[in-house]
């Protein structure tokens, strides 16, 4: 007598739909995948900072270093400086996976604790990840944008919508220098 196979109603339905296991086309490694969209993001970079608080404005220096993580399947960026006077942490953590999915960056600094999770891609010589968060209840639209990506020289600037993206307001930019490789 034959044995009875419990196959999941999810792997059915695809055995089904495919007629047969799904088979990947010239799988990826994530390793590879972050390599090629922001392996050059690797290194050391000098930062200069430039804060807005209301309608005041602080520049500072900071040093931003970028290093391969789990593998080389992300990417770790942590940021030191100080913001009006108090020191100020970044961490970021960067990923990418195969050729068409966006470029991700989850984000949070020590003056609080906001984890974001920015999702995006190149929009010509940028990149531009965004997020939005419930505050106050009402969404705000955030961006970040790195221009021009992957030179040794690019300007990061974080903005915000609180309607709907009719105005933003810029709340921190930063210059990256290459420091080294």
């Amino acid at each position: 007598m034959p044995r009875a196979v419990l196959v999941s109603p999810c792997l059915a339905l695809l055995l089904l739909a495919g007629g047969g296991p799904l088979r990947a086309q010239e799988p990826t490694a994530c390793a590879d995948s972050v390599t090629r969209a922001l392996g050059t993001l690797v290194g050391t970079w000098g930062v200069r900072t430039v804060f807005r608080q209301g309608e005041g404005w602080d520049t500072t220096a900071a040093e931003s270093r970028v290093r391969r993580d789990f593998e080389g399947c992300l990417l770790r960026e942590e940021m030191v400086g100080t913001r009006f006077g108090r020191p100020f942490h970044v961490l970021a953590l960067w990923g990418a996976v195969g050729l068409q999915a966006p470029i991700q960056r989850s984000f949070v600094h020590s003056q609080h604790g906001l984890l974001s999770v920015f999702s995006g891609g190149v929009e010509g010589n940028a990149l531009v990840l965004r997020d939005s968060v419930l505050l106050g209840g009402g969404t705000v639209r955030l961006e970040h944008r790195f221009e021009p990506w992957l030179a040794d020289s690019m300007r990061y600037t974080s903005r915000r919508s609180t309607d709907g993206g009719a105005t933003w307001t810029t709340t921190w930019y930063a210059d990256y220098r290459r420091r080294s490789p």
